[in-house]
């Protein structure tokens, strides 16, 4: 896979091939999972048992959310490309700034009204 930052700006880079490339490779799930769970111990959390509620910004396909998950906690993402969060699965979608979406992920809550 070309290094998308020297190709093109990563909402036109990961259009839908290559988000489905991106979220199927097994090397960059490897290399998610454990950036992920480098990323949750260096929050230092206590050792209480509760979960945390935690936001990913860039999250892309989930695949670091999928982690969160597995580690119990629960997640909130947004990235910027519609691609990637739509390789993701359901999702609800609201309006943020200039981002084109945020999506909310394993986490409940209602749909927005109009």
């Amino acid at each position: 896979m070309s290094r998308p930052e020297l190709t093109a700006p990563p909402q036109e880079f990961y259009n839908d091939t290559e988000a489905r490339k991106y979220t199927t490779s097994s090397r960059v799930i490897e290399i998610q999972d454990r950036l992920t769970e480098r990323a949750v111990e260096l929050l230092n959390f206590a050792d209480d048992g509760v979960p945390r509620f935690l936001l990913d910004v860039g999250c892309g396909s989930g695949l670091s959310g999928d982690r969160l998950t597995e580690l119990g906690h629960q997640w909130i993402g947004t990235d910027i490309s519609k691609s990637m969060l739509e390789v993701a699965g359901p999702c609800y979608w609201f309006p943020l700034l200039s981002c084109p979406s945020v999506r909310v992920h394993r986490y409940t809550m209602s749909k927005p009204s109009g």
